[in-house]
């Protein structure tokens, strides 16, 4: 047969079709095998990095008690694209969609309402967090019902948890986390560095399901755990303090209370309680109750600032203990303004000028030193600056310097202003260190409360000793204001209700008017007291102050000295404190026990 003009067509047409063909299938080759091979061969094999997570350190007391530490949890998250599929799969097999039954499995075991969990399944991302900090009992009980059930579209990822074992123990001290796990305030922000450790690394291989091939694991970089971070703190003490304060706040009603408990010798810090305060471990905390008053309220000190006036006129001869101060019976006149005294009184030795709290004592007293050297005595006691200090690695988070007016913006009458705690404003931390250099000879320490750090097989990264800022006083008038200081809290001082028996005691009454609209009210007050014993070789100086009181009682010597005497007792038989032969006060004081008035208010 011989071919016709449409056989040769109908060949040229066939042969063209399969040249095509095999040229669309080449260019497909070269298109997979070369133009897109390292795209699609990651995709089959992915490499991918993933994070080890570092465990935070665990923060100890100074006896390694636990305040702190990390546990592993869990955030549950959902992909909502994977669960549309697996519907998608279900409705074309003519099976019912399975969402229901993951809704309630989610719902039951996470303890989450079922509208919550049904708007994040139907979200339109690929990641939608259902629940964070999920415990690890919870996580595990729900990846064995997901599997059970053959339930897609639910994903783990580890992580990990602050926790408070003492809830709000301590919580100015230890600071709490964010949602990032970095540490907000104290000790967790300070000591950021040294806590969240060094996260480790490792390279994998996965199919294209996402599923590592653990053949091809090739390269590992182990996770450091934080360090662990030991406090000067002392978990018992701290646990003293807040139990008592918390009976005092409920009694005064105050706007804030403050409890600080010292090592006169050493700056060493055992206790440290704010009222109000706030659990680190709750999620809902309340702006106005993170604030550290002990650092970063500022106060006028009233007479417990009589101290750094007397102590520095001892300390340059301008007086002695036995000199006489004419207190004018009550009413001193001086640069167009009168000062008063609660008691008229008449010729008082400088050591009556404290037990009695003058303020015209102290005021004439500070007119001896002139505004220099009283100025230059406020400034050395550490006011005016931070008591941890402003350096690198010194600065406390939240702490101020309080303030100190420099001498050319003084007025005639301020250096007897100051000289009795007024015109002046400090931090309760700075009174207290200032307390503790008259009660240790003389040194103002740099206070203390990170003791070491150290590594979780127990090597010690870092010690922290006690460290001199500078010396304030001689030693001579040191021990002299410490005389006068024990019979401050005699019966016929202002402190008599903060008498421990079996030992002597030596402390300062301040009873301040607080400025309200540029003037001073006569119904808010600031009440502390701050005092040290043994008085003759101190173990403990205790500070406790009470911002506007809302009682009958509103000084000093009223209702800061008995909350000293409570602590004290149950603090000196905790540390089994040797009692001395000769009290300095026959009975025990309480806050019944009967005194006289405190003079540290300034009219």
């Amino acid at each position: 047969m011989i071919p016709t003009r449409a056989h040769r067509i109908r060949a040229l047409l066939i042969a063209g079709l399969l040249l095509a063909g095999m040229g669309a299938l080449g260019w497909r080759l070269y298109d997979l095998q070369v133009i897109r091979h390292q795209e699609l061969s990651q995709a089959a094999n992915r490499l991918r990095r993933v994070k080890l997570p570092a465990l935070r350190g665990v923060i100890l007391d100074c006896n390694q008690n636990i305040l702190a530490h990390s546990i592993g949890v869990h955030t549950v998250v959902v992909d909502p694209q994977v669960v549309d599929e697996e519907d998608a799969r279900l409705a074309r097999a003519k099976r019912p969609s399975r969402k229901p039954e993951l809704l309630q499995v989610l719902s039951d075991q996470l303890v989450l309402p079922r509208a919550e969990v049904w708007a994040k399944l139907n979200e339109s991302g690929r990641y939608s967090v259902l629940k964070r900090n999920v415990s690890e009992e919870t996580a595990q009980n729900l990846r064995e019902t997901l599997k059970e059930k053959q339930l897609r579209g639910v994903l783990f990822e580890d992580g990990q948890m602050r926790f408070y074992p003492n809830g709000p123990l301590m919580s100015h001290v230890l600071g709490y986390m964010n949602m990032e796990q970095h540490g907000v305030d104290g000790v967790e922000l300070m000591m950021q560095c040294d806590l969240q450790g060094q996260d480790g690394w490792r390279k994998i291989e996965c199919d294209r399901r996402g599923r590592e091939i653990v053949v091809f694991r090739n390269e590992d970089f182990p996770s450091r755990n934080g360090y662990s971070v030991v406090l000067t703190l002392d978990q018992a003490i701290q646990s003293i303090v807040e139990q008592v304060l918390d009976e005092a706040v409920q009694e005064y009603r105050p706007d804030s209370a403050v409890v600080i408990v010292m090592r006169p010798a050493t700056g060493e810090i055992l206790a440290l309680a704010n009222r109000p305060t706030f659990n680190p471990n709750s999620g809902d905390k309340r702006i106005e109750n993170l604030k550290n008053p002990a650092i970063s309220d500022l106060i006028e000190p009233g007479s417990t600032f009589k101290i750094v006036t007397v102590a520095a006129a001892l300390d340059q001869r301008i007086v002695s203990l036995d000199d006489t101060v004419w207190c004018e019976n009550g009413k001193f006149f001086y640069g167009g303004r009168y000062l008063n005294d609660h008691a008229p009184f008449g010729n008082l030795s400088v050591v009556n000028v404290l037990v009695h709290s003058s303020n015209i004592g102290a005021a004439k007293i500070a007119l001896m030193l002139g505004n220099e050297r009283m100025h230059k005595a406020m400034l050395n006691f550490g006011f005016g600056e931070k008591a941890f200090g402003d350096r690198p690695g010194e600065r406390w988070p939240g702490e101020i310097r309080g303030i100190v007016h420099p001498l050319q913006s003084w007025s005639q009458v301020s250096i007897t202003r100051v000289a009795m705690g007024h015109e002046v404003a400090v931090t309760p931390l700075q009174i207290a260190n200032a307390m503790c250099a008259i009660a240790n000879g003389g040194n103002l320490m740099r206070p203390q409360i990170i003791k070491r750090v150290v590594q979780e097989n127990g090597t010690v990264v870092r010690e922290f000793f006690p460290q001199v800022r500078r010396r304030v006083v001689d030693r001579k008038a040191a021990q002299e204001v410490n005389e006068a200081l024990k019979q401050v809290v005699g019966k016929e001082g202002t402190a008599s209700r903060a008498a421990v028996p079996g030992f002597e005691v030596a402390g300062k009454t301040g009873t301040a008017q607080k400025v309200v609209n540029g003037q001073y009210a006569n119904d808010r007050f600031v009440a502390s007291f701050s005092g040290y014993f043994p008085a003759d070789d101190p173990e403990l100086c205790i500070y406790v102050m009470f911002d506007h009181p809302k009682s009958r009682e509103y000084s000093g010597g009223k209702i800061a000295a008995p909350v000293f005497h409570d602590i004290a007792v149950r603090v000196a038989s905790y540390m089994n404190l040797k009692p001395s032969a000769e009290p300095s006060i026959a009975a025990g004081s309480s806050r019944d026990f009967a005194r006289t008035t405190d003079g540290g208010i300034a009219r």
